[in-house]
């Protein structure tokens, strides 16, 4: 990908285009269930001159219990073609500001078949600057939209279940982290709390500027998808709690150049079901005397990995052996340690005694998945203080 075809315009950009024959705006603005008021109302109260309302809700897949599911090709261009689309125009997408869900439509739009454009800042910004704004719904002249969708752009949960097992690809929980680590109750009723095993979190507001409702820059989004321990050139799959943030971080790998991101449709409505796959409720902890077999039998080997600190956290910890014998070896570790800073971890065996980290009475725990044994890089999640 190249910065000629970054999907992001800007509002300088849209308000010089605005009247340009080609050229069709979508309000794209989605909200929870039971938040009032509705996003179609808050549309009909303002919008940007000649934008139409893309219901998420209603561009979906009807026969599926599951909410706004990708619909069928011939469904999603006779409702695009409803709204005025059609195959040649210029289509910018733009949602209330804070990236729900423009970027669901823009990945729907281009998983059937047609490359279009997000407003950077949204509906958001567009006001901030004091841009001119319409009341009342916009009727538009039908037109034809023909559609064909690339299976590559979306995963199942059967594909994502296979994934437990190859590890193929690398999984990204958008939701906000208390609800990837199972601390509180998923919003919709009836499911688990947790999280896809083996998946990493980002939190999809990390991304975006709350005050201007504009994108980070891509030098901050490629240093956060870095720091949540995702590497991008190993293949990737979104996922968040029915769908739509997901987008987010599929808009952002695309603009960091990562070719053919994919985007788990049932996401956690879907896994996270009374009756769904397995799930972890918080990151999979051990103790350090249970490490891999490999890393507690060796002699004086170190078992090295990375902390990346998923807040900011003071940090004041020093090793100590599990008996009152002193250390064979010092290895302070003090200091204010922010979101994405990357600590070295060592643990040690010397004969039947095991090392490792204590800090304010608290044993640093470690996920048995994390790695090997002589060096690891363990992931956001992977690490954490019981």
């Amino acid at each position: 990908m190249t910065a000629t075809n970054d999907p992001l315009v800007s509002t300088d950009w849209l308000a010089a285009h605005l009247n340009d024959p080609n050229v069709r705006v979508i309000d794209a603005s989605f909200k929870m269930p039971g938040v009032l008021p509705l996003p179609k109302d808050d549309y009909l109260a303002s919008h940007i001159p000649g934008a139409v309302f893309f219901d998420v809700d209603a561009v979906s897949d009807h026969s599926n219990p599951l909410p706004h599911m990708f619909p069928s090709a011939d469904q999603f261009g006779r409702d695009v073609g409803g709204l005025g689309i059609g195959n040649d125009d210029t289509v910018v997408l733009y949602d209330s500001g804070g990236w729900v869900a423009a970027p669901r439509v823009w990945w729907m739009f281009l998983s059937f078949g047609k490359d279009v454009r997000v407003l950077n800042g949204g509906l958001k910004k567009w006001v901030a600057e004091g841009r001119k704004v319409e009341k009342g719904e916009v009727t538009p002249k039908p037109a034809t939209f023909r559609a064909t969708f690339d299976a590559r752009r979306t995963r199942s949960m059967q594909q994502l279940v296979a994934n437990l097992s190859s590890r193929a690809e690398q999984v990204i929980d958008a939701r906000a982290n208390e609800r990837y680590q199972g601390k509180v109750a998923e919003p919709r009723p009836g499911l688990r709390s947790g999280h896809i095993p083996g998946s990493l979190s980002l939190p999809y507001n990390n991304l975006f500027d709350a005050s201007t409702g504009t994108m980070k820059s891509l030098d901050e989004l490629r240093t956060a998808f870095l720091g949540a321990g995702v590497k991008l050139d190993v293949p990737i799959v979104t996922s968040c709690g029915s769908g739509v943030s997901a987008a987010v971080l599929t808009l952002v790998l695309y603009r960091l150049g990562v070719e053919n991101p994919a985007l788990y449709d049932g996401s956690w409505t879907e896994w996270g079901a009374a009756d769904g796959p397995p799930r972890r409720d918080r990151p999979g902890l051990i103790p350090i005397q249970k490490l891999p077999r490999c890393a507690r039998d060796c002699q004086l080997r170190e078992w090295i990995g990375q902390l990346l600190l998923s807040r900011q956290r003071r940090l004041s910890c020093q090793v100590r052996p599990p008996h009152r014998d002193p250390p064979p070896f010092p290895h302070p570790l003090r200091g204010t340690l922010f979101d994405g800073a990357v600590v070295r971890l060592r643990f040690r065996r010397l004969g039947s005694r095991c090392f490792g980290f204590r800090g304010h009475g608290r044993r640093l725990f470690v996920d048995d998945d994390s790695g090997t044994a002589e060096r690891c890089n363990l992931r956001r999640g992977d690490v954490a203080f019981e």
